[in-house]
């Protein structure tokens, strides 16, 4: 994962662009460690990963793990990664895409999936 990618993360999840409240991090298993490690969010403190760290500002999840909730702020990362390393592919993607109440950031480096034409940069 590309640093442009790591540094869009953390600028989706800086307090100042969430209005009030938490933030919830989609990413495969395998790149969660380097989300938090680059994500550089203010208070590292901050950031957790797991569905015990839904408490915290900022939580790295798996698309597995967010199926069922909703959330305020989702920021999915690399959404072609996540079709091609999800046992359920495209429906692991419509799980994390489908979860914000308030607010979805895609953040990416690598082409988007058919279907996402549309989707603004970050």
């Amino acid at each position: 994962m590309g640093r442009a990618v790591v540094g869009g993360v953390g600028m989706a999840v800086r307090p100042a662009r969430v209005r009030a409240g938490m933030v919830r991090v989609v990413v495969l298993v395998v790149v969660m460690a380097v989300v938090v490690a680059g994500a550089m969010v203010p208070d590292e403190a901050a950031v957790a990963i797991g569905m015990r760290a839904l408490s915290a500002r900022v939580s790295v999840l798996a698309p597995e793990e967010v199926k069922g909730l909703e959330f305020d702020d989702v920021v999915v990362v690399e959404p072609a990664a996540i079709i091609a390393g999800s046992s359920r592919g495209r429906s692991d993607l419509y799980v994390a895409m489908s979860r914000p109440t308030r607010r979805l950031v895609v953040v990416h480096h690598e082409a988007l999936p058919d279907g996402m034409d549309g989707v603004d940069p970050w």
